[in-house]
């Protein structure tokens, strides 16, 4: 419909005129493409126009200037434009395809366009690239821009001129800190022991880059986000262990990857993180703190580095209120829980034997026949482990196992028919026993303080040495969340700490009442909404278009060898209930949806025929290309390469929904290799069967023709 202008009003309009060379967003190779404008706290957009990549919109929006004096001053505080380009879904979110900004000199500095029937004033015409970080792209879109009437203002070109080139950093970033803080943030590193250990190297750096390179507090990063609607998420009940896997479902990408910034850490905001899809480590960490402190979670952001790495490493830690630390690999989407490190909210005072052991006196005599006290060291099968080759390697496998980089999940176990299953261990329930064991120390402390007479809040006891925790991080030097950053002044092994923040011994605080940080409200918008999940029609599409794309390459490499291609259907759709139970297992992180997924491998199993040989890997993905998934499980599991001829194979996928449209992927390509004899068995079986109905046919030939009145037979 035309938009009818209010007279004694102004108008900023922008039209945009055509877009070339968008990215494809869809499986197609082409793009549902429409513009977003934003100016002034306003936002308009175009029509979408369908399966294009140079699409054509001529489309004018408007936007009122909310101001009865209009002057530079005025136009300048308003700041540029913003032109956002969308690839449209049928569900939410729209896919980001390209970016630009343009500044209102645009406007002033140039001249009218002849022939232009908008209008005979200013008109700014031109083309600008669109971009997105990190990806080079040829996209462009061609803008008109005018004021409705003409506004006889002239705008200086130096002024707020906000538009950014790739790779160019804003003055703003070029210092962080106000001297208030700068110097406060000396006084805090100059509070620092130093440390013993010549390889750690702590930077407790208490800012980072954003997207745009403006370097922000990192406090600023956290802010509590609503988790989605319980409905949102494919099972329930919603738990931190499926928030976590929500998360997960995003793509990992390095920031050299996404920002061309090789060697150069940048963190972005949860939006920017939302709207692309995609992040590393320290993205995927910020969105889960975030929805942890939204779920109302004791929960921080963490800053180390990984065993044998030289760079800085970013994941979350959850302290629970049973005096347990979680260590959440956003990446992964697991969790790894720390027995005992903190003092929770059912206990006074702890005392960590675990972390500085005591060494035991002895009395000796010495030279003069007088007792001396000496001390002797300990000797213990804890502080003096020796692993043996088998065993490092195994831990060094483990500790590998907790971390990837990638968008696929290969570390399940393979189903196969001549092992056993294997049940993964669930470190978070094992200490369940020592927790209750403990209770029930403190209470009858308790009880015996009572009947003495003796202040119960004096009271301490200690803590049963824990086993180690295998984790895959070697230092853990800050954590911080929407309230403060903490350094850590313990040693640097984040397993043999104390996560007493509380503590400004073991953990020195950045805020203070004498040194108070004024704003630590978030730098961007808190979005409050989170997009659906995908539609059950579009999970099944997905699902047969990566399964024929696999058994159609399957199909055709074994056909230039000359091999027969057979397909087991009704395994395939056993294996496809069994994917489900997997990804269950993984989301609520329950021994109950284990042992049913261990139940199902064995169901799989028993499916089989008798002394056949059944052989495949369940395998994870954060994305939905089914070209990409076939050349993964091709090139890793190359079953189809083998040139026996009694092989039967197996395809199955499930893709499971998830809030913010995003999915987890599963797929199995397995094989079933029967054996000959059991081969030439059924194929003798079958023989006598058609062999019996043409004997029987041939009966009733013969009594036919024996009855009365048939015509006789031709000699």
């Amino acid at each position: 419909q035309p938009v009818v202008l209010r007279e004694g009003i102004n108008y900023l309009a922008v039209k945009i005129m055509s877009a070339e060379n968008l990215p494809a967003a869809d499986a197609s190779g082409t793009s549902d493409s429409f513009f977003e404008v934003e100016w002034d706290g306003s936002t308009a957009q175009t029509p979408v126009v369908m399966k294009n990549l140079n699409p054509k919109f001529e489309r004018t929006l408007y936007f009122a200037i909310k101001s009865q004096l209009i002057t530079e001053q005025v136009l300048v505080k308003k700041g540029p434009v913003t032109v956002t380009c969308y690839d449209w879904n049928a569900t939410p979110p729209k896919n980001l395809l390209g970016k630009c900004q343009f500044n209102l000199d645009k406007i002033t500095s140039s001249y009218p366009v002849p022939g232009a029937r908008e209008t005979r004033g200013r008109m700014f015409d031109g083309t600008i690239p669109l971009r997105v970080p990190g990806v080079q792209s040829l996209a462009s879109v061609s803008i008109r821009a005018w004021f409705e009437p003409e506004i006889r203002v002239q705008i200086k070109s130096s002024l707020e001129q906000t538009q950014q080139h790739q790779g160019e950093v804003p003055k703003a970033a070029l210092k962080p800190l106000s001297n208030k803080m700068q110097a406060r943030y000396e006084q805090w590193r100059a509070s620092f022991p130093t440390s013993a250990d010549p390889t750690r190297t702590a930077k407790f750096s208490i800012c980072e880059p954003d997207e745009e390179g403006v370097m922000r507090f990192l406090c600023t990063y956290i802010w509590p986000a609503p988790v989605p609607p319980e409905d949102f998420f494919p099972f329930q009940p919603v738990t931190m262990s499926m928030v976590a896997r929500m998360v997960r479902t995003i793509a990992f990408a390095k920031d050299e990857d996404s920002f061309n910034s090789p060697g150069k850490e940048v963190w972005v905001n949860p939006n920017h993180f939302l709207d692309m899809k995609r992040g590393d480590a320290d993205a995927h960490s910020v969105l889960l703190a975030n929805l942890f402190l939204g779920m109302s979670r004791d929960a921080y952001v963490c800053v180390g580095r990984l065993k044998g790495q030289t760079t800085q490493h970013v994941w979350v830690m959850s302290r629970e209120p049973n005096g347990h630390v979680l260590f959440w690999e956003t990446c992964k989407g697991r969790s790894v829980a720390l027995p005992n490190r903190w003092k929770g909210l059912f206990m006074d005072e702890i005392v960590f034997d675990f972390l500085e052991p005591k060494k035991p006196k002895r009395s000796s005599v010495n030279g003069n026949g007088d007792p001396a006290t000496t001390e002797e060291p300990v000797q213990t099968k804890k502080s003096k482990v020796v692993l043996s080759e088998t065993e490092l390697a195994a831990q060094q496998k483990k500790e590998a196992e907790m971390i990837f980089f990638d968008d696929d999940e290969s570390d399940v176990k393979t189903i196969q028919t001549e092992s056993k299953s294997d049940a993964r261990m669930n470190r978070s329930r094992s200490v369940a026993d020592d927790l209750v064991k403990l209770r029930q120390q403190r209470e009858a402390k308790l009880k015996a303080a009572q009947e003495t007479g003796e202040s119960s809040y004096a009271m301490s006891f200690q803590i049963p040495q824990m086993p180690p925790v295998v984790l895959p991080y070697e230092t853990l030097e800050l954590v911080f969340n929407h309230r403060n950053i903490w350094a850590n002044v313990q040693q640097p092994n984040p397993g043999r700490i104390s996560y007493d923040l509380e503590n400004p011994e073991l953990w020195n605080p950045f805020i203070t009442d004498k040194y108070p940080v004024e704003n630590l409200e978030p730098f961007y918008n808190v979005r409050t909404t989170i997009a659906p999940p995908l539609h059950e029609e579009k999970c099944r599409t997905m699902e047969d278009d990566i399964r024929k794309e696999i058994e159609e390459a399957v199909r055709v490499m074994r056909q230039t060898k000359g091999l027969p291609t057979v397909f087991h259907s009704n395994l395939s759709r056993a294996a496809q209930r069994g994917l489900l139970k997997l990804e269950i297992s993984y989301a609520t992180d329950t021994d109950a949806s284990r042992r049913e997924y261990d139940a199902w491998k064995g169901r799989m199993i028993s499916l089989c025929q008798p002394d056949s040989q059944f052989e495949g890997t369940p395998v994870g993905f954060a994305f939905t290309d089914a070209k990409r998934i076939r050349q993964f499980v091709l090139d890793h599991y190359p079953y189809h390469m083998e040139t026996t001829q009694n092989l039967t194979f197996v395809v199955a996928a499930k893709v499971v929904p998830y809030p913010m449209t995003t999915v987890m992927v599963w797929v199995l390509f397995a094989k079933l290799l029967i054996p000959e004899q059991k081969l030439l068995e059924t194929k003798l079986k079958k023989k006598p069967k058609k062999d019996s109905k043409k004997k029987d046919s041939k009966k009733d030939g013969k009594k036919d023709a024996k009855k009365p009145g048939a015509p006789p037979a031709k000699k």
